[in-house]
This record gives C-alpha cells, structure tokens and sequence, in this order.
C-alpha cells in the first residue's frame, strides 16, 4: 500500500537539491508534523534500502536520513477564503 493511502498523506510538491529534499505536504490533523516526518522517514528509507541495498554501504553510518527537519506550515484555507472576498 502507498504512504499517501495508508496514512492519508498527499505529496503535493517534492524537490530535491544536491544534498536535501522539500516536500509539500497536506495531511490529516491527527499527526503531528514531527510524528509525520519520522513516519515518512522511516517507510521511504526503509524501501530504498530494500530496493537498492548497496546504497547502505555508501552512507555515512549506514543511515539515509538525518534527524533534523525544517518545518514550515502553509494556511492555503486562509488566503484563500479571506482574500477571495476583496
């Protein structure tokens, strides 16, 4: 089953940079973003290890993620409802 099915999670947007990442994402309320994002590392990690297992070795420490994550939240509803009436 797809992340996006399972947990109710839309990719919206990904990018990516020569050492980064961003994705825009919509989900439900009933994750935090810090749970969310553990959870979207760990499946996507965990399916690039299987698919692609030489990987691993090139890593430092083996690992694909970091810990660390940059949060930003977007109020889409709110610009567009509240700016839709001027």
């Amino acid at each position: 089953m797809e992340i996006s099915e399972r947990y109710d999670v839309h990719f919206s947007e990904i990018g990516y940079e020569s050492n980064h990442v961003h994705f825009l994402v919509q989900s439900v309320p009933s994750f935090s973003v810090s749970k969310m994002v553990t959870m979207l590392k760990s499946i996507t990690g965990k399916q690039l290890f299987q698919r692609y297992p030489e990987i691993k070795s090139k890593l430092w420490g083996g690992k694909f993620w970091t810990s660390g994550f940059m949060q930003i939240q977007l109020e889409v509803f709110f610009f567009t409802h509240i700016l839709g009436h001027f």
